[in-house]
């Protein structure tokens, strides 16, 4: 799956009826380089932080799920969403 945290879609309403693209690539690398050891989440950190839009695997999909409650709701949940088709 390819996604891109660069134009990421973040819900603006509790209801998750409507986003709004927003960069969110160099807070989720950060948080992902500075909460999740392993080679798998040191790479998956730099290439968001480097490229934006990025293919995942499934080992780079549970780490963005173990990162993903550490925001705020909205961003948990659209992470959750995108990642979680």
């Amino acid at each position: 799956m390819k996604v891109n945290f660069k134009e990421f879609p973040l819900f603006t309403s509790i209801k998750r009826d409507k986003t709004e693209k927003v960069d969110i690539s160099e807070v989720l690398a950060n948080t992902i380089y500075m909460n999740v050891s392993g080679v798998v989440a040191h790479s998956l950190a730099m290439r968001i932080y480097e490229q934006g839009e990025v293919e995942l695997n499934e080992k780079e999909i549970e780490v963005l799920n173990k990162v993903a409650d550490g925001f705020s709701c909205s961003v948990a949940d659209s992470i959750k969403a995108v990642i979680n088709v």
